[in-house]
C-alpha cells in the first residue's frame, strides 16, 4: 500500500470515528439538556473566549470558531438567545458588530455537557 493510500485510509478512520462521537454527543446532549452539537460547541467556543481573557466575543469570532457560515452562526445565535444562554449587544467600538455574552444559564449547560462529550468519547473509543 502506498503511503497516500495508507494516509487516506487513516484519514477516514478517524473521520469515522469522529462521526460516531458526534452522533453520541448529539443523543446524550439533547436527551439530557436539549441541546444540539453546534450550540454546545458555540457555548464552548464563546467560554473559551471568555476564558482566554476577551470576555466577549463578536459573531465573526463565533462564527470562526465553530466553523459555521454567517447565516449559520447568525440563526444559531438566535437560537441560543431564545433559550436564555447568551446576550447579545451592540458593540461599543464599531456599532456594526455584535458582541455575544454568556448566561449563567449557559455556564451551568456547559458544566453539565463537558461530560456528556467525556463520556461519548469513552463510549466510542472503547
Amino acid at each position: 500500500m502506498s503511503d497516500d493510500a495508507r494516509l487516506i485510509k487513516q484519514w477516514n478512520r478517524l473521520t469515522r470515528v469522529h462521526r460516531r462521537i458526534e452522533a453520541r454527543m448529539e443523543r446524550h446532549l439533547h436527551r439530557q439538556l436539549g441541546l444540539g452539537v453546534s450550540e454546545f460547541y458555540a457555548l464552548r467556543t464563546l467560554s473559551e473566549g471568555v476564558a482566554a481573557g476577551t470576555g466577549l466575543l463578536y459573531l465573526s469570532d463565533l462564527a470562526n470558531g465553530t466553523g459555521l457560515s454567517q447565516s449559520a452562526t447568525s440563526r444559531l445565535v438566535t437560537r441560543l438567545q431564545e433559550r436564555g444562554l447568551i446576550t447579545t449587544h451592540t458593540a461599543s467600538e464599531d456599532r456594526r458588530s455584535i458582541e455575544i455574552e454568556l448566561t449563567a444559564v449557559a455556564h451551568d449547560v456547559l458544566r453539565l455537557g463537558a461530560p456528556l462529550l467525556s463520556q461519548a468519547v469513552e463510549e466510542v473509543v472503547r
